[in-house]
């Protein structure tokens, strides 16, 4: 599996109500921050509490489109992608990017978030 591939796999899991919340937290970085569309900064504990609070939605599921990626260097990767998510009805939730940093043991975790939400079908990805 590439490197793409893998981090792709994980940003995922995170969305993956079938994955344990204690293994999702295992994939996020101590230091992570997120920087939510209204602009708030949220914490590890901060988007756990929100995971955990999606466990019980099984009807929900996640697809990423327009997946990119580049090396910003040896541990680090970001990534950019639409995200659109599947449960009533199919809709977009807009674009996001996410940073990935590699720790000593191999393992990756996620370090830093931005999600961007899109209200106009105009700007939906095709």
């Amino acid at each position: 599996m590439s490197l793409a591939e893998t981090i792709k796999m994980l940003e995922l899991s995170l969305l993956d109500v079938d994955l344990p919340v204690e293994q999702k937290a295992e994939l996020i970085d101590p230091e992570f921050e997120e920087i939510a569309p209204n602009g708030q900064v949220a914490s590890k504990k901060d988007v756990m509490e929100w995971i955990a609070s999606q466990s019980g939605n099984t009807s929900a599921r996640w697809e990423f489109r327009q997946f990119e990626w580049q090396c910003l260097q040896d541990d680090m990767v970001i990534i950019s992608y639409a995200a659109y998510k599947y449960d009533e009805q199919c809709k977009f939730s807009g674009f996001h990017y996410s940073v990935w940093r590699g720790t000593d043991g191999g393992a990756w975790r996620l370090f830093r978030h931005r999600g961007l939400r899109q209200e106009k079908a105009s700007e939906y990805p095709k």
